[in-house]
């Protein structure tokens, strides 16, 4: 009995969570994700069939991306043979232009893959992150990556010189960590890396106004960064284990032949995803 009111005290409490961010949300005007998140009832087990919001300032759906995006980057980060941890920042010029930024941002990033100070970068892959600076005027946009490089070609102050001229004097490229030796860091790395408490704070954590603009500039923007062979791997491994077989269905009554089978890139979901499934499979636009 005593587990099962543990079990009950989490789903009450993560009820309120979605209530008080549904109100949050209703402050600012925003009543149509505000109904989605209210009716995100996958904490109800009577409920059929689970609804989902897949909204991004959930305080669940925003956890099952993470956990996606975390699973994402994990493989990636361990076929890498010497994976270093950098920090490369562009702060925003004021709170309305986060959008803008995030261009700027990945516009950098392909130009400095471009330089010869990067040749030596075989892959990486990290994610994109915007928290409210400390002067409480701007956004913090800045992106933990994990390059595969060798430590001794790694020049960080050509890079540094190099990222700083691409942003204009804006942005800083430093290191986080050394390579990364011990393997049993790379899933609380990758967990590190993908964290959301910064898209879905704690409600009453953070000025619901300075949300809508947060919200307002990740809107269809894509958080991860991937690139290299190691990330092609994957890929690949993943179109040869979702092949199946799809028939024609331009007659009832044909049968399958070489011309009716095709290869689809990733497997046919059914239905909602569950507790032990990896949520958002097929991630969907506008969250």
């Amino acid at each position: 009995m005593s587990a099962i009111r543990e079990v009950n005290k989490v789903i009450r409490t993560i009820d309120d969570l979605h209530i008080a961010r549904a109100e949050e949300l209703e402050a600012i005007g925003d009543f149509r994700r505000a109904d989605r998140v209210l009716l995100c009832n996958f904490t109800d087990p009577d409920s059929r069939p689970h609804y989902f919001c897949r909204q991004r300032v959930c305080p669940t759906c925003s956890q099952w991306e993470a956990r996606r995006h975390m699973m994402t980057i994990l493989p990636v980060i361990r076929r890498m043979k010497s994976p270093i941890l950098v920090l490369a920042t562009l702060p925003t010029r004021g709170l309305w232009d986060l959008r803008d930024a995030f261009a700027d941002w990945k516009a950098c990033l392909q130009r400095l893959r471009r330089r010869k100070v990067f040749k030596d970068v075989k892959s990486g892959c990290g994610a994109l992150e915007a928290k409210l600076a400390e002067d409480g005027e701007r956004w913090s946009l800045h992106a933990h990556l994990v390059l595969d490089i060798p430590w001794e070609r790694f020049d960080l102050h050509a890079l540094q010189r190099a990222w700083n001229k691409l942003t204009r004097g804006r942005g800083t490229f430093s290191i986080d960590h050394k390579p990364i030796v011990n393997r049993e860091w790379t899933v609380g790395l990758a967990r590190y890396i993908t964290k959301a408490d910064w898209i879905s704070p704690e409600p009453g954590a953070v000025n619901p106004h300075l949300l809508e603009l947060l919200w307002d500039g990740i809107r269809y923007q894509r958080l991860l960064v991937t690139w290299g062979p190691a990330w092609k791997k994957r890929k690949v491994k993943e179109r040869r284990s979702g092949a199946i077989a799809v028939l024609s269905l331009d007659s009832p009554q044909s049968k399958p032949t070489t011309n009716t089978v095709r290869q689809a890139e990733r497997p046919i979901q059914t239905g909602f995803p569950t507790l032990n499934d990896n949520l958002f499979a097929n991630e969907r636009t506008g969250l």
